[in-house]
């Protein structure tokens, strides 16, 4: 087969690529300020650019690094806009109407962040990201319910998924459908049955599952059961304190780290290195084009060239920070690509 009628075929025939979850916003973060002074301004483009330095790597002791000193020092190098805007701070009385809030929003630029970032030595975690279910029980003197199904409830899930995009998780909830009623209840959450949240989960095919069991021993006290369900692995932690945006804001937290040390690629910062891969069941020109393509995608891969096709084997010489070992880790978040027992780092492209 000639190689470059092939490459040409590819680019003609280009499709979009399936992720696992491809989280938005990484590069940008939207933090307090007490008014819009110009010093006002310079810290909180500041605060923005730490939040987003913990979202890229994952690490919430990173923007405390030496190295990573001078980046900060130049925020607002990195700068790409910022607007302001008043929101409500969910401070409020019951009853009254919650006071007004000023908050700075800030973007920030991508190729210079991960040029520096990986220059002072940082692992930049790539916008694909496992994705996580959340089961969400909550529980009073009436019994066990689903977050969300009462009045009072819709802010947990808020409070969720607002600590989940500041640390950069890829957060889905169930349906909680006819499908999910009859496979799992609140109940089972709160007792931890760990069959039944594992069978009810698979529709969604995610890569983690966190089941979280809420309810308040006590007036003025709040207490929180997690469970993280990993492959083969489980996690579990409890906290309690008088908060509960405080105690969801810590579980996030803990639940992130836990992600970060399974999914984080620890090399992807650093030199650049080669890395040859080989793909079999590639036997048309838009799975040549898929495989190619999503490749191309990965956060680490700075370029992808086709060296080799024999039959349905396709050979590519990948340039990647952190070498082999952030490839693989990034190609284990989608399903394109699953490994095979073939020699070296050898893949089938999956239908």
């Amino acid at each position: 087969m000639r190689r470059a009628f092939l490459i040409l075929v590819i680019l003609m025939c280009m499709a979009p690529v399936a992720h696992a979850v491809r989280v938005p916003g990484l590069y940008e973060a939207e933090v307090a300020v007490p008014d819009q002074s110009n010093g006002a301004r310079v810290q909180g483009v500041l605060n923005a650019l730490r939040a987003v330095i913990i979202k890229l790597t994952g690490d919430r002791s990173a923007p405390t690094r030496a190295e990573v000193a001078p980046v900060l020092r130049a925020a607002e190098r990195y700068l790409l806009q910022y607007r302001y805007q008043e929101v409500e701070s969910g401070n409020g009385q019951p009853g009254t109407p919650a006071p007004a809030e000023l908050r700075l929003w800030a973007q920030f630029s991508q190729s210079a962040l991960d040029r520096d970032l990986r220059g002072a030595g940082l692992s930049i975690w790539g916008a694909e990201r496992p994705s996580t279910l959340a089961w969400l029980a909550l529980g009073d003197d009436r019994g066990w319910r689903w977050a969300g199904a009462g009045e009072n409830d819709h802010s947990l899930h808020a409070l969720t998924e607002a600590r989940a995009r500041a640390r950069g998780l890829g957060f889905i909830f169930p349906l909680h459908d006819l499908d999910d009623d009859a496979r799992l209840g609140a109940v089972a959450v709160a007792a931890t049955d760990l069959p039944a949240i594992g069978q009810a989960s698979e529709r969604y095919r995610p890569d983690s599952v966190l089941a979280v069991a809420i309810d308040s021993p006590a007036p003025g006290s709040w207490r929180a059961n997690w469970t993280l369900l990993l492959g083969s692995e489980t996690e579990k932690w409890s906290s309690e304190g008088p908060q509960l945006d405080v105690l969801m804001h810590d579980g996030i937290d803990i639940l992130a780290d836990h992600l970060v040390r399974r999914f984080a690629a620890a090399g992807a910062g650093g030199e650049q290195s080669g890395v040859t891969l080989n793909v079999v069941a590639v036997s048309s020109a838009t799975g040549y084009a898929r495989a190619l393509q999503y490749l191309q995608s990965l956060n680490s891969v700075t370029a992808v060239q086709i060296t080799e096709v024999d039959g349905d084997s396709v050979t590519f010489e990948i340039s990647a920070y952190g070498g082999a070992d952030s490839v693989r880790q990034a190609i284990t978040l989608g399903r394109v690509l699953e490994p095979t027992t073939g020699p070296g780092h050898s893949y089938r492209l999956v239908p």
